[in-house]
């Protein structure tokens, strides 16, 4: 199982950072949750996407937020981080289109 994590803060409606799919520790979904709302706050939210039917909607991860404050001022941010599950990585072709010499 992969996990990505992408970084908002919410405050300045501004994404911070997003990192690219790695492995997790662990494939028990259970212990990956307690982990990511110990490190990143309370869940407010799943992740949701749309299924291969109409109204068809399955959730995919969490949206997890805390108050953190700036690195350079006192002023406090609210951080949201959105953790979203793959079961692996992304499958990517490549298809070569050459331009031919006459």
């Amino acid at each position: 199982m992969y996990i990505q994590e992408s970084f908002v803060d919410q405050t300045r409606g501004v994404r911070l950072w997003e990192d690219g799919p790695y492995e997790t520790w662990t494939d028990d979904i259970k212990q990956l949750f307690c982990q990511a709302q110990r490190e990143y706050g309370r869940c407010i939210s799943k992740v949701y996407v749309d299924g291969s039917t109409v109204g068809d909607v399955r959730a995919v991860g969490w949206v997890f937020e805390k108050k953190l404050q700036y690195e350079n001022s006192q002023d406090l941010y609210t951080q949201e981080v959105w953790c979203v599950l793959f079961q692996t990585l992304d499958i990517v072709t490549r298809k070569r289109r050459y331009h031919y010499l006459s």
